[in-house]
């Protein structure tokens, strides 16, 4: 608490991962569970037919308090999610991550063209309770470009708010507002189909 690097986690205070095939492992976000282990999400590269020879795909992890990974989360203590929405050698990337009261973990990112949420049981597999196979996709503007959702916040009725970009034409991009009922599905009592674009 008085900024002093703290001994005790990890090596002299620092985690250190690499968990992509390539090497290189990115982490964008964290956040604190209740007993206080830590979730963290990001994306890893890989190296198979994608453009470019490259091929980024999410990844969530959960350490212990004392920066270990927590093997009571998908057995090894992290999960790499490829092809979200079912494009193979596409990129797909977790930008935010939150935990809700029930301890379910809930991510927002990108894959392919799509912007994703996805939401994940305690121990680490895909929430089957959430729009069928706990993965949300949507290009919310039609055809047009790439959305991305890059930040999120939840309320305490279980509804899932998030936020990010839209290209709504080739050569436009708008800001995007999200909301998800518990169940996975938009919530169509916000703006009346369940998202918000901003033209900046």
């Amino acid at each position: 608490a008085n900024g002093t690097v703290d001994t005790s986690f990890g090596t002299n205070g620092v985690a250190d991962f690499m968990l992509g095939s390539a090497g290189s492992t990115m982490l964008s976000a964290v956040t604190i569970q209740s007993e206080g282990k830590i979730v963290v999400s990001g994306y890893v590269a890989t190296t198979n037919a994608a453009p470019g020879g490259w091929d980024y795909d999410g990844v969530v992890l959960r350490l212990t308090t004392s920066g270990a990974l927590d093997t009571t989360f998908s057995s090894d203590g992290y999960e790499i999610f490829d092809s979200l929405t079912g494009v193979s050698d596409d990129h797909d990337h977790f930008y935010d991550v939150e935990v809700d009261a029930g301890g379910k973990i809930v991510l927002v990112g990108d894959a392919s063209v799509s912007g994703v949420v996805v939401r994940l049981t305690s121990t680490g597999g895909l929430d089957t309770s959430f729009n069928s196979d706990g993965i949300f996709s949507e290009t919310i503007a039609g055809a047009s470009g790439k959305d991305v959702l890059m930040a999120l916040g939840l309320d305490s009725g279980g509804n899932i708010y998030a936020t990010g970009y839209s290209d709504t034409t080739a050569t436009n991009t708008d800001v995007a507002v999200v909301k998800l009922a518990d169940t996975g599905a938009l919530s169509t009592r916000f703006d009346s189909d369940g998202y918000a674009l901003f033209d900046s």
